[in-house]
Formats: structure tokens, sequence, C-alpha cells
């Protein structure tokens, strides 16, 4: 229950159960994963291909392995939730990035332990974060994820700057459309974009 009333952001042990040891809680999460239940999603420094040569575990997402799973955990009305821009719950962007995860993780061999990678900076000037990082053709490609049809766009900024990226895709309610080196895919078409070839 804790994994789908997190959210987003760091998983953190310590809240699940304050009775419960944490490596108690490290196991029972693990046994989630090794069962497909849930996926992590991992810190990479992302200077380089492959993304898994540079991952940081003391960050690391925990993502449930199912939208209406999360749904039926949180009590939630699934369609109002995602489709009425007049809705604000509080974790409606969760929502939309264990969708993306889904999608991710369907274009994944089903016969590996599947790994996803966001990247994430702490410092005195704030944080950012990228949600997903992925590589798609030989490139990398960080993917932010919004639930409605706003949100700034100063960490993928940041990051695509960093790191010398030429391409970004934003995934939202939005319809198809481009901010100069940042394609804005509808969440509905996500799963498209990362299965072309």
């Amino acid at each position: 229950m804790s994994i789908a009333e997190q959210g987003v952001g760091k998983f953190v042990y310590s809240r699940v159960n304050g009775d419960l040891r944490t490596d108690v809680i490290k196991q029972a999460v693990q046994t989630l994963m090794m069962a497909g239940l849930a996926n992590s999603v991992v810190h990479t420094s992302a200077n380089g291909i492959p993304l898994g040569a540079e991952v940081d575990r003391k960050y690391c997402r925990i993502v449930m392995f199912d939208t209406g799973f999360v749904q039926r955990l949180l009590n939630l009305d699934l369609t109002p939730y995602l489709m009425d821009s007049d809705t604000n719950t509080i974790n409606k962007g969760a929502m939309a990035e264990v969708y993306v995860a889904e999608e991710l993780i369907k274009s994944m061999s089903p016969y590996t332990q599947t790994e996803l990678h966001c990247w994430h900076r702490e410092d005195k000037q704030g944080n950012s974060e990228i949600d997903f990082v992925v590589e798609k053709k030989g490139q990398i490609v960080p993917i932010e994820v919004k639930s409605g049809t706003k949100g700034s766009m100063q960490s993928m900024r940041y990051f695509m700057d960093l790191k010398k990226i030429s391409k970004g895709i934003r995934t939202s309610l939005e319809n198809f459309g481009s901010l100069g080196d940042i394609d804005n895919i509808p969440l509905y078409a996500i799963g498209e974009w990362i299965n072309k070839k």
C-alpha cells in the first residue's frame, strides 16, 4: 500500500511502517519486484550508454505494475481522475507516471528483470528531476510526464543543456506538438512512441 501512497519521488522505507525494521521492508519490496508487482526507477548519471552503468541506488522510486492496481489501493475512480482537468487530486501525477512506467516496461523483454531510469539532482540552487531517462536509437532521451496540460520544463531544459542532449519528450494530456527540441506526445500515444523503431 505504501508504494502507491508514496507516489512519485524517492521511496522512503521509514514511511512504510514505523514498527517494522527497514531490512524487513526492503525484503518485502524486493519480493514485490521479483514477482513483477512493483518496479524500481533508479537514478542514472546519464553521461552515456548504457544508462545502467552509472546508477545510484540510493535514489530509487518504486512504481506499482498497474494503474488499476494503484487505483484500487487508493480507492480512486480513474475516469474523472485522469480526464477531467478540474479534478485536482494529489496523486494525479503519480498515476500518470505509473502509466508511462507500464508502457516502458511493456516494451522490454519479459524474460529479464526490469529496471527503469530517472535523473535527479539536489543542490543549493534547488532540485531537478527527469521522470524517466531511456535509450532510443543509440541516444539518451529524457521523458517528462505531466498529468495535465500545464507544467514547467525547467528540469528538462537544465538536463538537456547539462548533458548536451538534442531531443526530449514531454508526455501529457496535450495533443502532439513541439516546443523546439522538446516533442509533446499525448499520454495515450506514448506506448506507440516507445515501440517505434
